[in-house]
């Protein structure tokens, strides 16, 4: 996550105009009696107040999440309607697969969140309804050690021996390992990541695209592509870990979010998330790289997603995350079972300051004054509220700009990546495994800093810091 806020706690757990649903195959069937095209069948309090919230003109909109449903949703000439999300996820349903068969519903009015709740938990065709957790890149302020130039400006890769690796006998780039970022977006044409981006999906749905565009507005998935794959292009150049095949997922619509005493902030969507681990799953990704959170557990769609992607195997690298006031608080899904939760060190090998900290974190990543990739085009981070000029009266917002083409952040967000690309070689040299077991790998070959005062693990450090050379040759 970038930059740091006074807490977690400040932010809004769950998005309160959402909800999550598991439809069973017979909703299909239910759904077709409700709308007098097929027989009455049982009561199903559930689809007929989702029905009753349509015909009211007070549902935003209905979407299948998993990849096989959204693309029948979106052949339908009623796409978009209840009737053709339920359809759509009820053909996907299949019992042991918690992943399958799931409904977000997006309302107008958050009054009407808890009776449709009510109304689907006793409903027999649904399957488990769930709250909408919310995740954050939390790009709120400017990050601590941002907007220098560090020396000597690689300082990480020196940290974690990447030269080093660079000359071992054999040594060969991951060019065929799947590296998946899920983040702001990414600025392609980036001389630096030119030709390093295998692919870019800002565009799922042919109905799900305003106000979304492929800027990378924040700069903030750019910046961790960089770290994990750019290119050297001159002397400025950030250059990345490794030459893996980097897809990057945009997760949000650029649309600002309010955060009370942090200003307004963008916020990750729900249902492109959703749709994008899905995606992941379906093309058999191996390492994911989430610098994003928030303080709910996973939940649901969310949660049952992470689970089927662990189960095939892949990794999944989550950022600790970014506070102020209380490192302690925790953060998902970096604390949800099986993910490599990753803390952010400095060049003094001391934890940052900012760094979450807790018994779920694995190992740490260099995570301060890292210099990479920014878009080629303006850009901002949110707005910020100046002080009332006049008592009584609400402060103006400022926008939050950052920098172009290249700059120096900090956060966890900037020490993921950079054990994601270290799953990548790991791989690419010793081939695909189990996250399982990449964890292990991850954690016994860590250095361990002087934080740690001798022992084995440590709350703030994990394992201790990502040491590439030992994880490739241990």
């Amino acid at each position: 996550m970038f930059g740091a806020i006074s807490g977690t706690r400040r932010l809004p757990p769950f998005h309160a105009d959402m909800l999550a649903f598991r439809v069973h195959t017979s909703a299909a069937g239910r759904m077709r009696s409700l709308t007098g095209r097929g027989k009455a069948g049982p009561p199903a309090p559930g689809l007929v107040a989702l029905t009753q919230l349509e015909k009211a003109g007070l549902l935003d909109q209905t979407v299948p999440l998993g990849p096989a449903a959204r693309r029948q949703a979106g052949r339908s000439p009623r796409a978009g309607s209840v009737a053709a999300a339920i359809a759509a996820a009820a053909v996907e349903y299949h019992e042991d697969d918690a992943h399958t068969g799931t409904v977000l519903v997006d309302l107008k009015h958050a009054r009407h969140r808890i009776a449709l709740h009510r109304a689907l938990a006793r409903d027999p065709s649904i399957r488990g309804v769930w709250r909408v957790t919310a995740r954050y890149l939390w790009a709120a302020k400017p990050a601590p050690g941002g907007g220098f130039l560090p020396a000597p400006r690689f300082w990480n890769h020196a940290a974690i021996e990447l030269g080093q690796v660079r000359r071992l006998p054999g040594f060969k780039e991951p060019r065929n390992i799947r590296v998946a970022v899920l983040d702001s977006g990414v600025d392609a044409n980036h001389p630096d990541l030119a030709g390093r981006i295998h692919e870019y999906v800002h565009n799922y749905h042919h109905r799900h695209v305003a106000p979304m565009s492929a800027n990378d507005v924040v700069g903030h998935g750019t910046h961790i592509s960089g770290i994990i794959g750019g290119r050297p292009s001159s002397y400025l150049s950030a250059e990345g870990i490794c030459h893996a095949k980097l897809t990057v997922f945009k997760v949000f619509t650029d649309q600002l979010f309010e955060v009370p005493g942090e200003g307004a902030m963008y916020a990750v969507d729900p249902i492109l998330y959703r749709w994008a681990l899905a995606e992941c799953h379906e093309r058999r990704i191996d390492v994911i790289n989430l610098s994003l959170g928030g303080p709910a557990p996973s939940t649901g769609a969310e949660a049952s997603l992470l689970a089927a992607l662990l189960a095939r195997g892949t990794t999944i690298v989550a950022a600790m995350g970014n506070s102020l006031t209380n490192q302690a608080e925790l953060s998902y899904p970096a604390e949800s079972p099986g993910v490599i939760a990753v803390g952010a060190t400095g060049p003094d090998e001391v934890i940052a300051e900012f760094s979450c900290h807790g018994p779920n974190i694995a190992l740490c990543a260099p995570g301060v004054a890292i210099w990479s990739t920014l878009p080629c085009y303006p850009g901002q981070f949110g707005f910020q509220r100046k002080a009332p000029t006049k008592p009584g009266r609400k402060g103006k917002r400022e926008p939050v700009t950052r920098n172009t083409i290249y700059d120096v952040w900090a956060g966890t967000s900037m020490a993921a990546p950079h054990v994601a690309a270290a799953v990548a070689l790991l791989m690419g040299r010793r081939g695909r495994m189990h996250s399982s077991k990449v964890r292990k790998l991850l954690m016994r070959t860590a250095d361990k800093v002087p934080g740690m005062r001798g022992r084995s693990f440590d709350t703030h450090y994990g394992a201790g810091r990502l040491n590439l050379r030992r994880l490739l040759t241990g």
